[in-house]
């Protein structure tokens, strides 16, 4: 038996030709602002097995992925067809791992969204609830079908954290994938400095990249709807701020490319904000513009420019064309361990080189002995973990002979810039060479070497 939705809406693009005044009241008065969505009306729907819950699930046939949501909603419906959402009930059972337990996370059922008990697949067991579908983050799209409305439209919550009970937590967790709990860790997690600051929150120069809504619409211009999007309370930078739950342009579902050798590349949007004095607050957030070779403050004379080796930038070896990822192979570094339990490391505490505890585990520990560093996301340029970690300690003996303590500052050298007073020098790890296949090579410690003892010299005369 199905329904049939009747109230008439449509998309933003039907309302392109009206005064801006008018356009500006529309998109407010749209779910959050959906712009260049196409809505379709008088779209029918099938009656919901889980009668308690009210899920919709697919419509149709499941193997045509069509959500009873997306029936209306093409363009999320186009683009989350796309995404490993959409696979998630075949992944799991072609996996070597399948279990019962798991099939929350890869249906439509209570998990991710606040519904309690069983619900959907779990439910019904009926193969229209599988896969991660709009209802598993949003809940019922019951009543807004039969009364579609804004009103109506059932919101998803952004929320992160490991005691939250709504949101990508729910099941991006645990041992097998610690999404949640290594970002809880992180910096992005981490509002105090925020609340602390009345001129950080104030400053609409702050908001795009430390505060959740603000990085959202300014960054990324997203204007959907979600639960907490009228909230007063700050948001960290959270799971969908990176990730777009609707789309598969980017790997990971990420918002944008994380291999882009500019500032529109993932994380350099943020950390791109300012590399070089007049300030009397330094640089800040530089450390993408460093790997890019831009504006960065004082760099060597003679500091191999692309002139000398074209596979590299002009400031920094890490931003050259061996390391594909950029900002993410060092600081989105994955690994496994299965002593003395299995944990799968997903890089979300963003830690470059992080300190590992007793058990291996990756921590946001600042200072630890360099044998209990983790240099394995190294190898992807460097021959070995013990050469990067060679090459590790000879930076630090430069930063040394150039004046700063080794238990200190060594970030903002290697970040591109200094204690105020001294001027701002791109030593950079290591003065790596690529054959001309583009290929990694072996780094040339020689040459490495001779840069580094020009940096310190040129840098304490």
């Amino acid at each position: 038996m199905s329904g049939r939705a009747t109230e008439s809406k449509r998309g933003w693009r039907g309302f392109r030709a009206l005064p801006a005044a008018m356009l500006l009241g529309l998109a407010l008065g749209l779910l959050g602002g959906c712009a260049d969505e196409d809505v379709f009306i008088e779209r029918a729907f099938d009656e919901p097995t889980d009668l308690e819950n009210r899920f919709l699930g697919y419509f149709g046939d499941p193997a045509d992925k069509l959500t009873a949501c997306g029936n209306c909603h093409a363009t999320y419906q186009g683009g989350w067809a796309q995404t490993a959402h959409a696979d998630a009930w075949a992944g799991l059972q072609s996996s070597d791992h399948a279990a019962e337990y798991c099939e929350p996370c890869h249906t439509i059922s209570e998990a991710g969204n606040p519904l309690e008990g069983d619900a959907g697949w779990v439910l019904t067991r009926d193969p229209r609830y599988h896969d991660v579908q709009c209802e598993s983050c949003h809940g019922s799209g019951w009543a807004h079908v039969n009364d579609p409305k804004v009103e109506t439209a059932p919101l998803c919550s952004v929320e992160a954290g490991t005691d939250a009970t709504v949101g990508c937590g729910e099941c991006h967790s645990d041992t097998h994938h610690p999404f949640v709990e290594q970002w809880e860790l992180s910096a992005h997690a981490v509002m105090a400095a925020w609340e602390e600051s009345s001129s950080t929150r104030t400053s609409s120069r702050c908001t795009p990249c430390h505060e959740g809504r603000g990085a959202l619409v300014v960054t990324f211009g997203e204007y959907s709807n979600y639960l907490e999007k009228s909230g007063t309370d700050p948001l960290p930078i959270m799971c969908v701020v990176c990730h777009d739950p609707h789309s598969a342009e980017f790997e990971g579902q990420l918002r944008a490319s994380i291999s882009e050798r500019n500032r529109t590349n993932l994380c350099v949007r943020c950390h791109a904000n300012r590399g070089a004095p007049p300030s009397s607050h330094g640089p800040h957030g530089a450390q993408g513009l460093l790997v890019l070779g831009e504006a960065v403050g004082w760099i060597p004379p003679d500091y191999l420019a692309p002139s000398v080796d074209p596979f590299l930038p002009e400031a920094h070896a890490h931003g050259g064309s061996g390391n594909e990822e950029l900002c993410a192979t060092c600081h989105v570094a994955t690994f496994s361990i299965t002593e003395p339990e299995t944990f799968n490391s997903v890089g979300h505490t963003f830690q470059a080189i992080a300190c590992l505890d007793e058990e291996g585990k990756p921590t946001t520990e600042e200072e630890c002995d360099v044998t209990e560093r983790d240099f394995r996301a190294c190898t992807e340029c460097h021959a070995s973990e013990e050469e990067a970690r060679t090459d590790f300690l000879a930076l630090k003996a430069a930063e040394h002979a150039a004046g700063l303590p080794l238990d200190g500052h060594e970030r903002r050298l290697r970040h591109g810039s200094v204690p105020h007073g001294r001027r701002s020098v791109a030593a950079g790890r290591g003065a790596g060479r690529h054959d001309r296949s583009g290929s990694a090579g072996r780094f040339d410690h020689g040459r490495r070497g001779r840069v580094l003892e020009r940096a310190a010299r040129l840098y304490i005369g």
